[in-house]
């Protein structure tokens, strides 16, 4: 986990972030994230919509994710870019940081919540 470490003392230098293609930007968890204030806020998880596909893969507030579908998440910029190449319906391992458990969770993305 030492990339989170880096990550949040801005350190990280690798940027994985590969181009989305054009199938993604659709795809919904409900995970709430603590506000985007730094260069590379920590992706740690402020609220869990219920319902949600966070809700039901177990997320919590105060969790740290680190692997998205096997991926370093090492920023909130990172996620986005990484969430950007799934669509709904679509199943992801996730990896989180709860105190100092690890633990792997399967979230299944859902369609954007009709307004």
């Amino acid at each position: 986990l030492d990339f989170v470490n880096q990550g949040i003392k801005g350190e990280w230098s690798v940027d994985p972030i590969k181009p989305p293609d054009e199938k993604g930007f659709g795809a919904y968890t409900g995970i709430i994230f603590v506000p985007d204030l730094l260069e590379r806020t920590p992706p740690y998880i402020e609220a869990v919509v219920p319902g949600s596909p966070a809700a039901k893969a177990g997320l919590r507030p105060d969790d740290l994710l680190i692997y998205f579908d096997g991926e370093p998440v090492y920023s909130l910029k990172a996620y986005k870019g990484l969430l950007a190449r799934y669509s709904p319906g679509e199943k992801v391992q996730i990896e989180i940081r709860r105190g100092e458990k690890v633990t792997a969770l399967t979230l299944e993305l859902a369609p954007q919540p009709k307004k």
